[in-house]
């Protein structure tokens, strides 16, 4: 049984990432109805935050359902994530030429680095709000 928690893994944790991206841009759309101004600094702040908290949650997901060497899962979701956050990087500032095109990619970075230095130093994979 051990062996079929070890495949469900990265799709969990992409999963959880998908799901918690596609809440918090449901509830920055939500926001953005009620805001008149040009300057929207709440939706800039929720669209730094959501994939750093999107990226934390994917990584305790799959912290979360590994049955054995949890550290380890961390450490290696955290690179995955972080390279294709890099690759957005890189593509958002080649192509757009934007910075704020790549603001979740960081946020994304940030979220998932934090979360796995937290475990790592603490052991404590469960988050406590």
């Amino acid at each position: 049984m051990k062996e079929l928690k070890w495949i469900g893994v990265l799709p969990a944790s992409i999963f959880a990432y998908m799901v918690a991206n596609l809440l918090s841009v449901l509830v920055i759309r939500f926001l953005e109805l009620f805001d008149y101004s040009n300057e929207m600094p709440v939706t800039l702040y929720l669209s730094f935050l959501g994939p750093g908290f999107a990226a934390a949650l994917a990584i305790y997901s799959g912290v979360l359902l590994a049955p054995s060497f949890k550290k380890e899962v961390s450490i290696v979701l955290t690179l995955i994530f972080c390279i294709v956050f890099s690759i957005s990087i890189f593509i958002g500032v080649f192509f757009n030429g934007d910075w704020k095109s790549t603001l979740p990619a960081v946020a994304g970075i940030l979220g998932s680095l934090i979360y796995c230095l937290r475990y790592i130093n603490t052991g404590n994979y469960k988050i406590n709000l």
